[in-house]
Order: structure tokens, then C-alpha cells, then sequence
């Protein structure tokens, strides 16, 4: 199974998103999923990547304050 881990970080902080990276590191190790991508929007166009990837399955992370695109993303 192929997972996408997706960051809508602000763009306003240039930093990786290490909470999906310690999420993906845990689903490795207890689970046994080593197909994992992280996709940010801050570094990379998110609907070009998982097209690219193809995943099963895909998660979103974001604020509260990003819920609304979140739900879009999604979408």
C-alpha cells in the first residue's frame, strides 16, 4: 500500500513537516507501511505530486485555521 502524508503548512515558515515525518516513521515500524511519501505545499505543487505518486491512500494535515483548505484538497 502506497501512502501520501499531505502538509498545508503556511508558507510563511520554510520548514519541514517532521510531525508527518515521526507519523511515517511509527506506520513503519508498527505497521509495516515503507511506502510513504511526505508532500508539502510550501515546497511543491500538492495535486501535481499525487498524481505522480499515485497513492492508495492519503492523508491531510493542517491547522484549524486551514481547515477550509483542507477540506478542498480533499476535494
Amino acid at each position: 500500500m502506497k501512502l501520501a502524508l499531505v502538509s498545508l503548512g503556511e508558507g510563511l515558515y520554510r520548514t519541514p513537516p517532521v510531525g508527518l515525518a515521526y507519523l511515517a516513521t511509527y506506520l513503519e515500524k508498527k505497521l509495516g507501511i515503507k511506502d510513504t511519501v511526505i508532500v508539502d505545499n510550501v515546497f511543491e505543487d500538492i495535486y501535481e505530486r499525487l498524481k505522480e505518486e499515485k497513492p492508495d491512500l492519503i492523508g491531510i494535515s493542517a491547522m484549524s485555521l486551514r481547515y477550509g483548505s483542507a477540506i478542498k484538497a480533499a476535494r
